[in-house]
């Protein structure tokens, strides 16, 4: 009989030991336009979390967005970075999970993230298909677009519900025959930053002054913990320069209007953006906007065209073409001085090299 009290003790001191303590968090907070995007992350700190079914459930400031709704940024396997118990490849894990996940909000309070893991067969099945994290990892279960922001003078407010109903709850696999899960006790929410919505750019345009210079103007309804903006230009959207810096005003909830004159602009097409940054050095992008200065070093025939595009440059002289939105369409070294853009559709168009561009119409 004692020595089977002292097997049982040591039973029941092995399960508690095994039981991993888990820490969930919020990274990336970020904002595109009116959606707001956040990564949910996991760590497990002193054993193998071996991930089963989950419900992770937040609160938000419901009253900075309206209609709200969430979803998981895709396609599969979307952001998510979870390594396999016992296997060389991810893929599979990590599109499981992905496609496992599914995102919503209960009673218009609750941002809630469901995952339903992966149901193995047999033990190979187990060490591709299910996810292992551990206290060397925090990984990613993946990103999430809570929209639509209605109120840009506000803050996102977002903060792990652990307790009532509903509730954040984690349950792992055991890695034995019959892969039973069991809920895991000590679960660790870490709250992120109340993240502030970002400054609210109503409008943002260029204009050709003096033939040479461009003007650039924006405007701002709101404004939150804004430091600065930075104007950035580019003749081919791969690379980008700064070209200038404003001070932001802080915090404004009143109407401000910016402005910066280019007086250096390239020959040709030249792409504008602001970049705007808070004082704790979070940063985001304006739309892409472009103007033309007329190119007076490359000469194109005929323009408009409708098959052969003629160019009066050596052979070798990398160059892109650009549609009307900014889009790179076709690159390529040049080898001909005739171009065939009989496969292009009919509209507006920039030929572009690394000192030059040029706009031309395709019928």
């Amino acid at each position: 009989m004692k020595s089977y009290l002292i097997f049982l003790l040591l039973s029941i001191g092995s399960y508690a030991f095994s039981q991993p303590t888990v820490t969930i968090s919020i990274k990336n907070q970020h904002i595109d336009g009116d959606d707001f995007y956040f990564d949910i992350y996991i760590k497990s700190d002193n054993e193998d979390l071996l991930l089963e079914n989950c419900d992770f459930v937040l609160s938000f400031n419901t009253v900075n967005f309206s209609g709200a709704s969430l979803s998981k940024v895709g396609p599969s396997p979307g952001f998510c970075t979870f390594n396999p118990v016992n296997y060389p490849s991810s893929d599979d894990v990590r599109e499981e999970y992905y496609d496992g996940t599914a995102a919503g909000i209960i009673n218009g309070t609750y941002l809630v993230v469901n995952v339903s893991a992966p149901t193995p067969s047999d033990q190979a099945a187990f060490d591709k298909n299910v996810a292992r994290i551990n206290n060397s990892d925090n990984q990613c279960l993946g990103r999430f677009r809570l929209s639509t922001i209605s109120n840009h003078s506000g803050t996102a407010g977002l903060f792990w519900k652990m307790t009532g109903n509903p509730q954040t709850s984690i349950y792992s696999f055991e890695n034995a025959a019959g892969f039973q899960g069991s809920q895991v006790t000590n679960v660790i929410g870490e709250n992120p930053f109340d993240a502030l919505l970002p400054i609210e750019l109503t409008s943002f345009e260029g204009f050709t002054v003096d033939q040479n210079r461009i003007k650039l103007v924006w405007t701002t309804a709101s404004e939150n913990n804004n430091e600065f903006f930075e104007v950035q230009k580019s003749n081919n959207l791969l690379q980008w320069q700064n070209i200038g810096k404003l001070p932001g005003s802080g915090n404004s909830s009143s109407v401000k209007q910016y402005c910066f004159i280019d007086k250096l602009p390239f020959s040709g097409l030249n792409y504008y953006r602001i970049r705007q940054v808070d004082f704790d050095g979070t940063d985001s992008f304006s739309s892409i906007i472009n103007l033309n200065i007329d190119s007076k070093n490359i000469n194109i025939f005929p323009n408009p065209v409708r098959n052969y595009l003629n160019i009066n440059l050596a052979p070798g002289t990398p160059y892109y073409i650009s549609n009307n939105s900014g889009a790179v369409v076709r690159e390529g070294i040049l080898t001909n001085p005739k171009i065939d853009m009989s496969e292009l559709s009919t509209g507006t168009y920039y030929f572009l090299t690394t000192e030059d561009q040029f706009k031309f119409i395709k019928l």
